[in-house]
């Protein structure tokens, strides 16, 4: 498994409810997003396999009817990268290891992110 040697883990699976969930949610992301849930819900384990509670999948967002809401709704990369960055650090209780490994970032890369978005943990 290619998350368990870029984490350094030795996840063996999913359980049921697990498996149930993944198979169930549309992935409008694709496999990136798939591999990007299965490689949080492994940073985030303490055993060898990932249950229920370690799946955390996004729902698409709920975009307005006309064009101006739908402009409002959007946001800069910055804006998104803002959120992606303290969504995961919030995520993983500021352990820095981690949200690094789920963020596929350095820590030198992470700390001036940390400063530029103000993350108090």
């Amino acid at each position: 498994m290619r998350i368990n040697a870029k984490l350094s883990k030795s996840i063996q699976g999913l359980d049921e409810e697990a498996l149930r969930l993944l198979k169930a949610h549309t992935w409008p992301g694709n496999v990136r997003e798939l591999e990007n849930t299965l490689t949080r819900a492994a940073a985030l384990a303490r055993g060898t396999i990932l249950d229920k509670s370690l799946i955390e999948l996004e729902t698409a967002p709920h975009m307005p009817t006309n064009a101006a809401q739908q402009q409002s709704a959007l946001k800069s990369l910055e804006e998104l990268e803002k959120e992606h960055v303290l969504a995961v650090l919030a995520q993983t209780h500021g352990h820095r290891g981690k949200a690094c490994d789920i963020l596929g970032i350095s820590r030198p890369a992470l700390e001036r992110r940390i400063k530029k978005y103000g993350y108090t943990s």
